[in-house]
């Protein structure tokens, strides 16, 4: 019975050791789940703060967008403003150079 007893014994501080390897494996996984727990709750809130930055980068893009637009429309009504000033310009100067020909030959009409 001695030696059946000392076999249970080596049997039984065998199996404590096994529990307690186990326990310490299981301790260090829930610390393990916990700390990737933390990890994709940081991810998420990195996540979110990303979509936020992202969607008021592209409400300015949008912004400028509509600016660059109105620049380009103001732009245009300049040249034409620009242009047709050029026409008038060109207009009276050449309404002015027929004037002075047209006196210019009266002018010399009475002189002869």
């Amino acid at each position: 019975r001695g030696s059946s007893d000392a076999s249970h014994y080596k049997e039984r501080a065998k199996l404590q050791a096994e529990v307690a390897s186990l326990n310490r494996r299981v301790e260090q996984l829930e610390l393990d789940k916990q700390e990737l727990e933390n990890t994709v709750e940081e991810l998420a809130l990195d996540k979110e703060q990303l979509q936020e930055e992202k969607e008021g980068l592209e409400d300015r893009y949008e912004e400028l967008k509509l600016d660059s637009e109105t620049a380009q429309m103001e732009l245009e009504e300049l040249r034409m403003e620009l242009e047709q000033a050029k026409a008038q310009q060109a207009a009276t100067l050449t309404a002015a150079a027929e004037m002075q020909v047209g006196s210019g030959d009266g002018s010399n009409d009475d002189a002869a």
